[in-house]
């Protein structure tokens, strides 16, 4: 490899990148699952992070996702300490 890309050509390719995505997100075709993962780690790798306002949709998704992880959490069984077993 010739060498590290500079901070300029690194700026330009992440701004392509999240341009196509939004534009691959705003299409009104079927949208790829592999987009949403390639979204999610751009967001994340990026430290981009929402906090939603009261009544927002965001809000009301992460409190789903809440019940749902507790409710997941709530039907696995115990663990014995001394044997790393599930209690039944």
């Amino acid at each position: 490899m010739a060498g590290n890309a500079t901070h300029k050509v690194m700026q330009e390719l992440h701004g392509k990148l999240a341009e196509s995505i939004s534009n691959a997100l705003d299409d009104d075709e079927f949208v790829s699952p592999a987009l949403f993962t390639i979204t999610a780690k751009f967001l994340k790798d990026n430290e981009i992070t929402c906090q939603g306002e009261a009544g927002d949709k965001i809000n009301k998704l992460d409190e789903q996702l809440k019940q749902a992880r507790a409710k997941r959490l709530a039907s696995v069984p115990p663990m014995d300490a001394d044997t790393k077993v599930a209690t039944c």
